[in-house]
């Protein structure tokens, strides 16, 4: 058995608490024995570059029922778009935040733009 710590064990020295997470960049701060690892080793430098990187970023791709994109030409001229195989419906990344907090507001201000196109909306 060598004495270097395996690689998983190295990540032990990340904090590791999900009811509140570490930043990497706090834990690499906060650590000592991983800022020194990442000082010393090239290739842990260089996944925790990459790994702060991809901090935070969505780890999934999901529709929320409510969430309707419009815009005032063909979509795919506006956002970027995927679809998912499960579904024959577009799809664009944006957080349920994204959009202005008064949701009231917002869908009064889209019916003043929609209505001199003869559109209405419609309700139960």
């Amino acid at each position: 058995v060598g004495s270097q710590a395996s690689p998983a064990q190295r990540w032990k020295m990340v904090p590791n608490n999900p009811a509140k997470p570490t930043p990497l960049h706090v834990a690499v701060e906060s650590e000592e024995g991983l800022r020194n690892l990442r000082n010393q080793d090239p290739t842990v430098r260089r996944l925790i570059d990459i790994a702060m990187k991809l901090e935070g970023l969505y780890r999934h791709a999901s529709t929320h029922a409510a969430g309707v994109v419009i815009g005032d030409r063909p979509l795919k001229e506006l956002v970027a778009l995927y679809r998912d195989p499960r579904s024959d419906m577009p799809a664009t990344q944006f957080n349920m935040k994204c959009g202005q907090p008064d949701r009231m507001a917002s869908a009064e201000h889209a019916l003043r733009l929609a209505r001199p196109h003869g559109l209405e909306a419609y309700q139960r």
